[in-house]
């Protein structure tokens, strides 16, 4: 509940001023109602991530995880178990994780970032527990993009690696 209405106040908050700082990132419209972002893990796992709203946590598949743990060792990190109910009623216990970096659309940075991890997902979700980072945010249908405050980085030069001095 926090967290919504944390959310909603950022959202209703935002002046012009906040505005200009947006980043306006775009979007991929598959053409199913649905809209994805490309987005980096890590040391530069390419993904698209589905933007949910609907979807409390972030989200990896298992696969996903494990390529992650390779390719970024010391920046994935197991936090707990959390039990959780899916949109067809099911209660499960998920495991969540710690990545080092998130960098959405090659522009917004976000350290830290925890995903819960699904086995048998095929794709990931750029959920609200992150989404909530970066508000205000908003989504526009057309033109398809994401605006997004409160990001930690711009667009980085590949292969680049953002610092890690303020991390915990």
């Amino acid at each position: 509940m926090k967290a919504w209405l944390g959310l909603l106040l950022g959202v209703w908050i935002c002046s012009g001023d906040c505005q200009e700082r947006r980043l306006k990132i775009p979007l991929i419209d598959p053409g199913t109602g649905t809209f994805y972002v490309e987005s980096d893990l890590g040391d530069g796992l390419t993904t698209r991530m589905l933007v949910d709203t609907g979807s409390s946590f972030s989200t990896l598949s298992d696969a996903m995880l494990r390529r992650l743990q390779q390719e970024d060792r010391g920046n994935v990190v197991y936090l707990r178990s959390q039990q959780g109910v899916l949109a067809d009623g099911q209660a499960i216990s998920v495991p969540l994780y710690r990545i080092g970096r998130l960098r959405i659309g090659g522009q917004c940075l976000l350290e830290n970032v925890v995903v819960a991890v699904f086995p048998h997902s095929r794709r990931a979700i750029l959920g609200l527990n992150t989404l909530a980072r970066l508000s205000p945010f908003s989504i526009s249908v057309d033109p398809p993009e994401i605006h997004l405050s409160g990001c930690q980085g711009r667009e980085m030069a590949a292969g680049q690696k953002p610092s890690l001095a303020a991390a915990p």
